[in-house]
């Protein structure tokens, strides 16, 4: 049975998510996943409505009682993260701190180190970011490693380039990439099942 939180949020995510961004909305399902409805929840609430300085002032609450809590520090990082894409470009340097933190404890997730990549770029260490960008690991699903990586080396020269539009080119390519994923997952599945139904001759 779902609890109020779970509800408001799956009532929200459609509209929100195309405020916040589709692969976050990943972090967003964990949280249904998990029915919680702590603190972290309330912050996630938050920040899929667009209230970062709400999210933030929940997230850094939460990193004061427990610093380690590394779900609530990507959360506090892709709220700079989103701050720093939509007004406050400052905030790429904090949220380049908090990945920078949780890469120190563990090895990044695919999602984490996409947007540690992107946070780099928008800090204007653009090489060091499009590093991270070009060699993206995601062993789960090969396209989106595969397009997330040529998209980023096509776009490493286009200096002129806006950071929102390079940000949402970026994002596009990661969508793309699961798209095409998700449609290989399909072929493959009527694949083996045609195979299954081939006569066997040895019967």
């Amino acid at each position: 049975m779902h609890n109020p939180l779970q509800k408001t949020i799956t009532a929200i995510l459609p509209s929100s998510l195309k405020i916040a961004g589709c692969i976050f909305g990943m972090f967003v399902l964990s949280l249904l996943h998990s029915g919680c409805a702590g603190p972290v929840g309330q912050g996630n609430l938050a920040l899929i409505r667009g209230d970062y300085q709400g999210a933030e002032a929940i997230f850094l609450q939460v990193l004061q009682d427990n610093p380690e809590n590394v779900t609530a520090r990507r959360r506090l990082a892709m709220t700079y993260f989103y701050m720093g894409r939509d007004s406050e470009p400052e905030k790429f340097n904090q949220a380049v701190a908090q990945f920078m933190f949780i890469k120190e404890r563990r090895i990044l997730q695919p999602e984490e180190q996409f947007y540690y990549g992107l946070s780099l770029v928008g800090k204007n260490h653009r090489h060091e970011g499009f590093a991270v960008l070009k060699t993206l690991s995601h062993p789960t699903k090969f396209r989106v490693q595969q397009f997330v990586r040529q998209r980023a080396a096509q776009l490493e020269n286009y200096g002129e380039m806006p950071l929102r539009k390079l940000i949402a080119e970026m994002e596009k390519s990661w969508r793309e990439g699961e798209e095409e994923d998700q449609r290989e997952k399909i072929d493959e599945r009527f694949s083996d099942r045609d195979v299954r139904d081939l006569p066997n001759p040895l019967r």
